[in-house]
């Protein structure tokens, strides 16, 4: 245990669920791929699965970025197994190892056989509980030394163009800015990327002017919006929009371009932002 990190760098954790669907976020095994919210209490041989798509860890990723030691931390009120798997390219399920997880935080380092996996796709983990009325609050995946191109890592830019879409955009970023607040606030002893920037250029009067007085309500500070009064189409306005922001005033070269009714899950976002800065 005196070989345990005392800070690290947050990689990823639970989804907010965007909305019930099965295979993406994880649960109780019994809910059959359905999300279940944690805090959750688990019975005696009850199972919490990690098997959900946009929670698994993609060994790619890792793989891309020379990310070698991952530990995976768990705080749990009570004695547990959790158990770790690889999703193979022939999409068969390799068991790598068991751990035993005690009351409080645990913290692992994962075997390097499944994250050196050359077959590998996605790490899943299974907590199965080996006592009643087990409540898992909360675990995530970090590391404990954070790459030099992270270090210095700047909030990436995001635009979008919008017809009216501008205020259930400037919503959607603040439930993700929410999200990454309280995982901030649950992981104290971790550091994080920046949260990125966001820039809208609206077409619609109406609507930008809503999203204005939206962004003054919710006391956004990481959104600007745009009144695109030339409204040249679709496409024409995305041009617009990268020219205005990148072309004539940006001296950087990476940004992200969504469109206005795109749903973009946590993980995505801040996978986007560490790549970026992996490229920089």
């Amino acid at each position: 245990m005196s070989n345990i990190p005392t800070k690290y760098f947050y990689i990823s954790g639970p989804e907010t669920p965007l909305f019930f669907e099965k295979g993406l976020y994880s649960g109780l095994k019994s809910r059959e791929g359905l999300p279940s919210l944690l805090p959750i209490t688990l019975k005696a041989k009850q199972e919490y699965t990690s098997t959900g798509f946009l929670d698994a860890l993609p060994l790619q990723f890792l793989r891309k970025l020379n990310l070698r030691e991952i530990y995976f931390r768990a705080q749990i009120s009570g004695e547990a197994l959790v158990s770790f798997y690889v999703l193979l390219q022939n999409k068969k399920i390799y068991h790598c190892k068991d751990f035993e997880l005690t009351q409080g935080l645990n913290v692992l380092l994962l075997p390097s056989s499944l994250i050196n996996e050359p077959n590998g796709r996605l790490i899943f983990f299974k907590i199965k509980a080996l006592s009643d009325n087990i409540v898992l609050k909360k675990w995530a995946y970090s590391l404990a030394e954070v790459p030099k191109f992270l270090k210095n890592a700047k909030p990436i830019p995001i635009i979008s163009r919008t017809l009216g879409d501008s205020t259930e955009l400037v919503y959607q970023f603040y439930k993700l800015k929410e999200h990454y607040i309280q995982t901030q606030k649950e992981f104290t002893d971790h550091s994080f990327l920046p949260f990125p920037t966001l820039t809208i250029y609206e077409s619609d009067k109406d609507s930008y002017l809503n999203s204005i007085d939206l962004i003054k309500d919710l006391g956004i500070d990481f959104a600007k919006l745009k009144y695109n009064k030339w409204n040249l189409g679709g496409g024409g306005n995305m041009c617009l929009a990268v020219y205005e922001e990148f072309v004539t005033r940006s001296n950087r070269n990476q940004f992200i371009m969504i469109d206005s009714d795109t749903l973009i899950p946590f993980r995505t976002l801040y996978f986007s932002q560490v790549t970026a800065a992996f490229n920089e």
